[in-house]
């Protein structure tokens, strides 16, 4: 059972990876973006700033997503806890 969970996660992260990638995806991640459902850059002179996803590693179980300020270029750690613990392979 474990094992197909574990099967089951790693299949779903590469299916969304490529998904990002496409014309489909990349629109919803730039919806997403311009609602700020990312969040918002935490530096006050960024003045409210949205944020994007990152991962800095595409190997699984590796790191947790960060999220990156376009204005300040730097990366935070999610406020959201489930956010956080995000795979950022995926």
């Amino acid at each position: 059972q474990e094992l197909v969970e574990s099967a089951a996660e790693v299949l779903y992260g590469l299916i969304h990876s490529r998904f990002i990638i496409t014309h489909r995806g990349m629109q919803q991640m730039l919806d997403k973006y311009k609602k700020g459902d990312f969040g918002r850059c935490p530096r006050v002179l960024c003045e409210g700033q949205a944020v994007l996803p990152v991962g800095q590693s595409d190997v699984p179980h590796k790191l947790t997503v960060k999220v990156f300020c376009p204005k300040c270029q730097d990366l935070y750690h999610p406020k959201s806890s489930r956010k956080a613990a995000a795979d950022g392979a995926y």
